[in-house]
């Protein structure tokens, strides 16, 4: 009887997306926009504390946009590191998975609702190489879920 040594090769994926950075065009047009509605916020409320609450409000709604988030897919598990910390999700557990080349959501609920992202995983890729990081996470979610049947 012969035994046969199976070797286990691991991969993974990781990215790294900063949307400010690679879109500078949309980056002085957002901050265009933040400064001017900041403005609006102080002569409309007579108060300078009105513009920077603005301008607080604004940057933290669009934070995915103006901080790095890394992304690693190992072991079945994708994780999102950003400046609020680290976010993990079983790609077992996905049961939404709405993304294409741009980015997306994968969530482990069937319906998403007003709070899905804060419940689940925004995906955001990287303006070169979207497509592929896109189609080789959709082959890690397939893999996954197969497994599990």
């Amino acid at each position: 009887m012969a035994v046969t040594e199976q070797k286990c090769v691991t991969t993974e994926l990781r990215w790294r997306v900063w949307p400010a950075c690679e879109w500078p065009r949309r980056t002085c047009v957002a901050v265009v926009v933040i400064s001017a509605l900041a403005v609006a916020a102080a002569m409309l409320l007579e108060s300078s504390t009105a513009a920077g609450i603005a301008i607080g409000v604004l940057i933290l709604a669009n934070i995915r946009f103006f901080a790095p988030s890394n992304y690693l897919v190992h072991d079945g598990v994708i994780t999102l590191a950003n400046c609020f910390g680290t976010r993990s999700l079983a790609l077992q557990q996905v049961r939404l998975q709405r993304f294409d080349h741009l980015g997306g959501l994968l969530a482990d609920r069937k319906r998403p609702g007003p709070f899905a992202s804060l419940r689940g995983i925004p995906l955001l890729f990287p303006r070169e190489g979207g497509e592929a990081i896109a189609a080789a996470l959709h082959l890690a979610l397939r893999t996954a879920q197969s497994n599990t049947q």
